[in-house]
């Protein structure tokens, strides 16, 4: 296996109550990384101030909130190795978590390679967001198949980052991981997923925020509602969805999980009234 030198990178924004953790468990890694900077996206409370009481930790500085992308990009500006791993401000990962991603793209042909991010759930919230958009993609190792990776938990090869000119900075608080894994492919890199480099999520969840995170996540930044027709358009799509997770939630006895699914199509359509006349 060839060695892997590798930075490893946490973007933050408002993070002080769950960065500790998070930088407490980089610490306790097999194979710790050659640098561990944390890029402090313009953070209104005291999450500079946590980085800066950690030993062995770097900080690096936005002036103002530039949203994830750009954060990332800080990050590879500053990267001089040829490994860049990065793991969200609330990603705990496990100690042998940056060896079984090095091992991966050390002894294969891909060059981004992602673990598996756990969800806690300590509330119904938690469990909903848990059932319908997991951070993860099961339990068993894929690769050719993949078209992206989920970006919280993830080494890539830093040439490839910089050949395909990082990540684009219009996605401000989600979807550049998808933009960047569907770049990589087709320049024809290969990516890889394996569920043994664990984290776990270290986020809580009440129902409205889950549901509003659901939304955040398949719309915002780059499929928001655009003109009247398209609020229209939209209708049929949110029932549709709802209709199938309803099923889901049934297939799967979570009946708990009914009420919440039964519901949320229709704040669905509240944010996208919110989005389009810009409440």
């Amino acid at each position: 296996m060839k060695p892997v030198d590798v930075t490893l990178a946490i973007p933050c924004y408002n993070v002080a109550d769950v960065l500790p953790e998070t930088l407490s468990a980089v610490a306790d890694l097999d194979d710790s990384p050659g640098r561990v900077i944390c890029i402090d996206d313009g953070s209104t409370d005291e999450t500079a101030e946590v980085i800066r009481d950690t030993p062995d930790i770097e900080l690096i500085q936005h002036d103002e909130n530039r949203g994830l992308a750009a954060a990332r990009n800080t990050a590879l500006e500053h990267t001089e190795t040829e490994g860049l791993a990065m793991i969200d401000a609330d990603v705990v990962v496990d100690p042998d978590w940056l060896t079984h991603l090095i091992e991966e793209i050390s002894t294969t042909d891909a060059v981004a390679v992602a673990g598996c991010v756990e969800e806690r759930v300590d509330t119904l919230g938690d469990e909903w967001r848990a059932f319908y958009y997991s951070s993860n993609f099961g339990s068993e190792p894929r690769g050719e198949d993949l078209g992206w990776l989920i970006g919280a938990n993830v080494l890539y090869d830093v040439d490839a980052l910089r050949a395909v000119g990082g990540w684009d900075e219009q996605y401000r608080t989600n979807y550049e991981d998808v933009d960047l894994g569907e770049r990589l492919t087709d320049a024809g890199y290969g990516l890889r997923y394996i569920p043994r480099a664990r984290g776990e999520h270290n986020r809580t969840d009440t129902v409205p925020e889950a549901i509003r995170g659901k939304w955040n996540w398949a719309f915002r930044g780059r499929n928001e509602p655009h003109s009247i027709g398209h609020l229209f358009r939209r209708l049929p799509f949110h029932a549709g969805i709802g209709a199938r997770d309803t099923f889901l939630a049934v297939k799967d006895l979570r009946l708990r999980l009914l009420p919440i699914t039964l519901v949320y199509p229709l704040f669905w359509i509240y944010y996208d009234l919110e989005s389009y006349f810009g409440g």
